[in-house]
């Protein structure tokens, strides 16, 4: 009788532990999306920062990131589902946040950082672009690991994830909604 309670409760304990699938990134700080029970890839692009005045800087000036290519080979719904591997001692909301991308042609897609008045010499002051990030909701999931989702469906275009604390060049994670 005893074996046989061991054995079942080994049978038991295996069925759990192999029956629990979870979902974790494969790296630290860099998103993944949730497709039919799975993580997947973003598109990741390696981008510079550029800058590029309008009519000889009288009209002001803009820093932006640029993608290559027109549209993201991902293409998501406007309420996807996204998971992120942190430091466990890391608020995930200080990792990375979610723009609209600005300008999409054949010459790539651009990332507004930036907007400068002409008169920003004479006291006017920069325009702040991060009130057009979109809000996120995070739920954390174990140590470390967070899901989570735009607080409101996103709108059609092209999207991508920054980092506020890169440098000079930056890990771009992007995707579409069609």
């Amino acid at each position: 009788m005893k074996n046989l309670l061991t054995t079942l409760v080994f049978a038991f304990y295996t069925m759990v532990s192999y029956g629990q699938n979870a979902l974790v990134p494969d790296f630290k700080n860099q998103p993944m999306y949730l497709s039919d029970g799975k993580l997947n890839k973003l598109e990741k692009q390696t981008v510079e920062n550029k800058a590029k005045a309008k009519a000889l800087g009288l009209g002001g000036a803009s820093s932006f990131i640029l993608l290559l290519g027109e549209n993201s080979p991902v293409v998501l719904s406007s309420t996807p589902t996204f998971y992120i591997k942190v430091a466990e001692d890391v608020d995930p909301e200080t990792v990375l946040f979610l723009r609209k991308v600005s300008k999409a042609n054949r010459n790539g897609r651009e990332v507004e950082m930036m907007r400068v008045s002409a008169f920003a010499a004479y006291g006017a002051k920069g325009k702040s672009v991060k009130k057009e990030d979109a809000a996120l909701g995070f739920t954390k999931v174990s140590d470390g690991v967070y899901s989570f989702t735009p607080i409101q469906p996103l709108e059609s275009g092209e999207y991508a994830f920054l980092n506020p604390n890169s440098t000079e060049q930056s890990l771009v994670f992007a995707f579409g909604v069609r």
